[in-house]
């Protein structure tokens, strides 16, 4: 039995004679008769009584009418599940980022799904050396992330520099800062435990701190904008993810020594088959 079949068996049980239903199929009527008795004999079951004038299901026939009608349906559905998938327009999309390299996350997966509301994303966080692990290892599609990239494994999409400001619960005269300014209130810096570049860009700029000077560290930019809201600490955080919005207390400094960074690019796994679901996301990113 195949989907030709179904689809002959359907017009001779919404017809009143087989010679009817071979018109409406535009083929003789006795190739149609024989493939009715083909899948009787198959079915080991009469599904049509016979008849002149009009013939009736039986009610294995009936069965065989409503099932090869569900049959067509789900072909169809899945048919336009394929072309959707393929067009990006649904199917699943697995996107890791690090603890830095969401500048502008929010934004980008609300126009991405106002674009594609039948994709489903799948976000998880994690740090910069096991996101590339999980790229490697195809257990996600794109990932955020921050630091060199090696060129030869993976394939960069999108890069954004962005400024480092000094952040703080007091207002200052000056419009910049200096070093000297760092050390007024123990300091709650980003964790670069696995981005050795801005570890050793920290290093530098603090390098004249007081001895006994206090140094923390915190993965998460909303938790420290908090804490340094609170006027226990002051920090450095990247320009573009300071909320000035949510904290309306706290204030940013431009410092003095250039300090930049590569807030982070979009990567994926080198010669990997994207499909067209990350596409659209890398396009609306770009967008």
């Amino acid at each position: 039995m195949d989907v030709r079949q179904l689809n002959y068996f359907i017009v001779l049980a919404e017809s009143n004679t087989i010679s009817e239903a071979a018109k409406k199929l535009k083929m003789a009527q006795p190739p149609l008769s024989q493939m009715l008795k083909n899948l009787e004999i198959e079915l080991g079951a009469t599904l049509i009584k016979r008849s002149k004038k009009k013939h009736q299901l039986t009610k294995s026939g009936h069965i065989l009418y409503q099932e090869a009608l569900n049959i067509l349906k789900q072909l169809e559905e899945m048919k336009l599940k394929i072309r959707e998938e393929s067009n990006g327009l649904s199917g699943n999309l697995r996107i890791g980022c690090n603890h830095i390299a969401i500048l502008n996350l929010e934004t980008v997966t609300s126009h991405f799904l106002k674009q594609f509301p039948n994709v489903s994303l799948i976000i998880e966080q994690n740090d910069s050396i096991t996101l590339q692990e999980k790229l490697k290892n195809r257990t996600i599609d794109l990932a955020f992330l921050q630091g060199p990239i090696n060129q030869d494994i993976f394939t960069n999409h999108f890069s954004k520099m962005d400024e480092f400001v000094f952040v703080t619960s007091e207002e200052l005269k000056q419009k910049s800062i200096s070093q000297h300014d760092f050390f007024k209130k123990p300091l709650l810096l980003p964790d670069f435990h696995s981005l050795t570049s801005q570890g050793e860009q920290f290093s530098e700029i603090l390098s004249g701190q007081p001895e006994g000077f206090t140094i923390s560290y915190c993965s998460n930019y909303t938790l420290i904008q908090q804490l340094v809201a609170s006027g226990i600490v002051n920090s450095f955080v990247p320009k573009s993810l300071f909320n000035k919005d949510n904290f309306l207390e706290l204030f940013y400094y431009p410092i003095r020594k250039p300090f930049k960074l590569t807030c982070y690019h979009l990567i994926s796994l080198k010669d990997n088959y994207l499909d067209q679901t990350s596409l659209n996301f890398i396009e609306t990113l770009k967008n």
